[in-house]
C-alpha cells in the first residue's frame, strides 16, 4: 500500500518594501490586472487546495491584512528584514515537519500549474526550483552546473565572476522542499558578505552537498518577470491579461481581436458570447449566452443577461443588463443601473441608479438618475431627471407605458402615472396623475391625455 504524500504548505513572502517602484503602498499590493499582485499569488496557489497557505510580512503588516483574502490563510511576521531566507524561516514556525513546502514570491507572476508543478517534484531526497533561460539575466541569480549537466550551485547576482554573468539559465524565484530538511538547512545560511542577507539560494548547494536531486520547473520570459519597476509590472498584466483571454477563448467565447482586449479582474463568460476590439474588462463581469461587449467598451463590475448588447464606445460600470437589453453606441450606465428584458439606452444616455422597465427606451440625449422606470415607457431626446436639490438625491417614479417628450425636466421628488404624457420642453415640478397629458413650461396645466394616433 502506497504511503500518503505529505501535505502541501505554502509560503508567500511578502514583507520586502519594494522601494524601486516608488509607490505609495508595498509592492505587493499594486494591482496586477484588477487585483493585488499579492493576491493573484494566492488565488493561484489557492487552487491546489494546501493545509496552509503562509503570508509573510513585515512592517506592512497592517497594509495586508484584511486587503487581501483566501480559505486556510495565515500571517507570520518577520521580525527584521534580513533576505527572503530570514523571510522563510519565519513561515517555517507554521509548518509541521512532515509537509512539503513550496516558497513564493508575493510579487511574482505565477501560475497554479507552475506552482503544482513544483510541490509534485518534492520528495525526501529531492527539492524544486523554477528555471528561466533568458539573454537578459543582469538581475538573477544563475544556475552553475557540473561538466555532466548536474546542477550544483546557485548564484546571487552580486556574487558572479565575469564568466558566469554570461550564464542564460536563472533563478525566477520560488522553491520547494520537504518541509523538515528545509527548517534544519534555513538555520544553517550563513549572511552573504555583499549585503548582510540570507538568501534561499543557498538551499541549493545545500540539497547538492546532501545528495538530493534537484529538480527544476521551466518558466517562459513572461511567467519569470520580475515586478520590481513599472514597467515590469506594465509587463506582466499584458502577458496575464493574455492568458485571462486565452481562457474565455478555450471556453467557447468568441473574442474578435484578442491582443486588443484587456482583462483587470475576474470574468465569467458563457460560450456563444461575443467581446468585440479594443475592450477593458475590470473588476467582475458576467456575461451570459449570447451577450455581446462591441468595440471600445469598458465594462466594469456589470451583468449582461442572455442576448444582452452593449454598442460600440459604451462606458458601464455597475450595471446589470437583462435578457436582449441594449446601450449604446455612446451611452453612460453608472452603479445602479438596471436594465430590464428588452429595454433601450442610445448614444449619449447617462443613467445612475436608475431601474428601466421592459421595453422602456431612451433613445439618445438623456440623464436618468435616481429613478424606476416602468414597462413600455419612452423617453425622449433631451430628458433630464433632476435629483439633485444641492443638498440631497430625490427619486423618480415613471409609471407604465407613459410617454416622456423631448426637452422635459423632471423635478424629483416626482411621481408620473401610468400612461401618462409628458408633452415637450414641459418642467414638471408637480406629480401627474396616471393617463393625464401635461405642456407648459411650468407645465402647471393639466388635461386628460388624448389618444396617439399611430401612423400607418
Amino acid at each position: 500500500m502506497s504511503r500518503a504524500r505529505p501535505p502541501l504548505y505554502v509560503a508567500i513572502l511578502a514583507a520586502g518594501k519594494g522601494k524601486r517602484m516608488g509607490a505609495p503602498v508595498s509592492k505587493v499590493m499594486l494591482p496586477l490586472c484588477g487585483k493585488p499582485i499579492l493576491q493573484r499569488v494566492i488565488d493561484a496557489a489557492a487552487k491546489l487546495k494546501p493545509a496552509k497557505i503562509i503570508i509573510v510580512v513585515g512592517a506592512n503588516e497592517k497594509e495586508i491584512r484584511g486587503h487581501v483574502s483566501g480559505s486556510r490563510l495565515a500571517f507570520a511576521r518577520q521580525p527584521r528584514l534580513d533576505g527572503n531566507a530570514g523571510a522563510m524561516k519565519a513561515a517555517m514556525k507554521l509548518v509541521p515537519d512532515r509537509a512539503r513546502v513550496v516558497g513564493l514570491f508575493g510579487d511574482g507572476v505565477l501560475t497554479t500549474k507552475q506552482i503544482g508543478a513544483l510541490a509534485d517534484a518534492v520528495a525526501d531526497d529531492a527539492v524544486s526550483i523554477r528555471l528561466l533561460r533568458t539573454e537578459d539575466a543582469s538581475s538573477y541569480s544563475r544556475f552553475i552546473r557540473d561538466r555532466h549537466g548536474k546542477i550544483i550551485d546557485l548564484i546571487t547576482p552580486k556574487c558572479l565572476t565575469p564568466a558566469q554573468r554570461k550564464i542564460t539559465e536563472c533563478d525566477a524565484g520560488g522553491q520547494g522542499f520537504p518541509a523538515a530538511w528545509g527548517r534544519r538547512e534555513l538555520a544553517r545560511i550563513k549572511p552573504h558578505m555583499k549585503g548582510g542577507e540570507l538568501f534561499m539560494t543557498d538551499l541549493i548547494p545545500a540539497a547538492v552537498r546532501d545528495g538530493m536531486r534537484v529538480e527544476t520547473v521551466d518558466v517562459s520570459e513572461e511567467e519569470g518577470v520580475n515586478i520590481n519597476t513599472p514597467a515590469s509590472l506594465l509587463q506582466a498584466e499584458a502577458h496575464l491579461s493574455a492568458q485571462l483571454v486565452a481562457e474565455l477563448r478555450a471556453r467557447g467565447v468568441l473574442i474578435a481581436q484578442p491582443a486588443s482586449v484587456l482583462i483587470r479582474g475576474e470574468v465569467q463568460a458563457a460560450a456563444g458570447s461575443f467581446i468585440g476590439p479594443n475592450v477593458i474588462l475590470a473588476g467582475k463581469v458576467t456575461l451570459k449566452a449570447g451577450a455581446v461587449i462591441s468595440a471600445n467598451c469598458m465594462v466594469e463590475d456589470c451583468v449582461l443577461g442572455p442576448g444582452a448588447r452593449l454598442e460600440p464606445f459604451t462606458h458601464a460600470a455597475g450595471a446589470v443588463l437583462g435578457r436582449d437589453a441594449v446601450a449604446g453606441p455612446y451611452a453612460r450606465l453608472r452603479e445602479g443601473t438596471v436594465l430590464k428584458e428588452g429595454a433601450q439606452i442610445g448614444n449619449y444616455v447617462e443613467t445612475k441608479a436608475a431601474v428601466i422597465g421592459k421595453g422602456s427606451k431612451a433613445k439618445h440625449l438623456a440623464y436618468i438618475g435616481d429613478a424606476v422606470i416602468g414597462d413600455g415607457v419612452n423617453i425622449g431626446a433631451g430628458a433630464v431627471f433632476c435629483n439633485y436639490d444641492g443638498v440631497r438625491k430625490h427619486k423618480t417614479k415613471v409609471g407604465k407605458g407613459a410617454f416622456i417628450g423631448a426637452g422635459c425636466m423632471l423635478v424629483a421628488p416626482l411621481s408620473i402615472g401610468a400612461g401618462a404624457q409628458v408633452a415637450a420642453g414641459a418642467v414638471v415640478v408637480r406629480d401627474v396623475p396616471a393617463r393625464t397629458l401635461v405642456r407648459g413650461l411650468p407645465a402647471h396645466r393639466a388635461a386628460p391625455a388624448r389618444k396617439i394616433k399611430k401612423k400607418r
